[in-house]
């Protein structure tokens, strides 16, 4: 006579379909004990609607029974029927032994509708009742780095991984690393990118551990592991901005555009890839590759101050100053202009002969740099030219003051004092 034994030993075995046959013909005289197996293969492989009759039929005889619960709950979770659920989990006893179980589905669920802090006051309540239980600590440390609170989350995966590696398949280490990562303490993090590596590379891991490196100014390590993190997987198109930045960092000036011409080659719409490339060029005094890759930036995001600040500054050192204009213009009217570009429009504005426009700049400037000798001299200078005198004055008795050995300067002051 065949038995449940045997149809769940079929679904063991691989012969699952056949084993299902046989199940669903001998439950009827099944017992319990029986019956609750057969929920579980169920519900592994699953059957989720036949494992929530079976469940619920066992509850109606066994109806306080904790382990009938929980797996019914975790049933009706996996089926979205979240209220169902929590209504179910509600009904057990807080003397449970489970009950720290209870309250950890409890905290999923109402993650899962959107109510953290009530997620929260369950996994702290959980803790309460098992203090050094690594799997609550774990929990929270995951509830924390999962809302971006990463320096919550540090001091439970610090006790975890006092006792323990890894939960499941998740390295805690790399964990630990990401937190102390994403607040600053690239020197901790690296250290636990290293340990949490050892056991098994995973690419975005090896990517953090490789921007960590070049957070300390390890740049070797840093180029090393993006150098790595390649050959695994060449389109993994962040590693060559970083690439490009340890080069240059390490003066490899032509290795660090290579980089960039290859992340190009994999992202050609990553404007950070231009700008930098932008960068790199004027580094080198080539700055027609510059003005080509910021120019392209640009056109990717019209509103990249970088990219703006870097033309800007390649078309005033060309004298090319119509060219300034329009893109500084666009850039105080979207608010997010760099100081140095008002100062450049001024000196834009007087060499295409608008007086006015360029009075009103300099004014604007003035707030930014007037501690700065060389500007106070140019902002003065101009003012001489406009016939604005006492004002020419005052900028350059102020730049006296910062610099005393200006001897032209004094000369001036005492030429437009004797004048007045």
């Amino acid at each position: 006579m065949k038995t449940i034994q045997a149809a769940l030993e079929l679904v063991e075995y691989g012969e699952v379909e056949k084993g299902l046959d046989e199940l669903s013909k001998l439950l009827p005289r099944a017992t319990d004990d029986e019956k609750y197996s057969v929920a579980e293969v169920y519900y592994q492989l699953g059957f989720l609607r036949e494992a929530k009759d079976l469940l619920n039929s066992l509850l109606e005889i066994y109806p306080t029974e904790t382990e009938l619960i929980l797996m019914l709950a975790e049933v009706h979770i996996d089926l979205d029927e979240e209220e169902q659920a929590i209504i179910l989990l509600g009904q057990v006893d807080e003397e449970e032994e489970e009950y720290p179980r209870v309250l950890l589905l409890l905290a999923d669920l109402y993650q899962m509708q959107g109510l953290d802090e009530v997620a929260e006051q369950k996994l702290l309540k959980a803790k309460q009742l098992l203090p050094n239980n690594s799997i609550l600590q774990f929990a929270l440390g995951e509830f924390y780095s999962g809302r971006g609170n990463y320096k919550q989350s540090i001091p439970y995966y610090e006790e975890v991984v006092k006792v323990e590696n890894h939960v499941g398949d998740i390295s805690v280490h790399l964990r630990l690393a990401e937190s102390y990562a994403s607040t600053g303490l690239f020197e901790e993090a690296f250290t636990h990118y290293e340990k949490g590596l050892a056991d098994k590379v995973e690419i975005d891991s090896l990517f953090g551990y490789a921007c960590s490196a070049y957070q300390v100014e390890n740049y070797k390590t840093a180029i090393n592991k993006l150098l790595e993190l390649k050959d695994m997987d060449p389109t993994y198109s962040p590693l060559y901005l970083v690439l490009a930045k340890a080069y240059e960092a390490e003066e490899l000036i032509t290795e660090a555009q290579e980089a960039i011409q290859e992340g190009i080659k994999v992202d050609e719409y990553n404007k950070e890839l231009y700008v930098f490339g932008g960068k790199l060029a004027m580094k080198l005094g080539n700055y027609e590759q510059a003005k080509i890759l910021l120019v392209k930036a640009r056109e990717l995001d019209h509103e990249s101050i970088e990219a703006a600040f870097l033309l800007t500054r390649i078309y005033i050192n060309e004298g090319d100053f119509e060219k300034v204009v329009p893109i500084v213009e666009a850039a105080i009217e979207s608010g997010d202009e760099d100081p140095q570009m008002i100062w450049d429009i001024a000196i834009a504005k007087k060499e295409l002969e608008e007086y006015s426009d360029a009075l009103k700049h300099y004014r604007a400037a003035y707030t930014f740099f007037k501690d700065q000798p060389d500007f106070l001299e140019e902002y003065g200078r101009f003012l001489l030219e406009e016939g604005l005198r006492q004002e020419a004055l005052v900028q350059f008795k102020h730049l006296l003051s910062i610099d005393q050995a200006r001897i032209d300067i004094e000369e001036l002051v005492l030429q437009l004092e004797n004048e007045s």
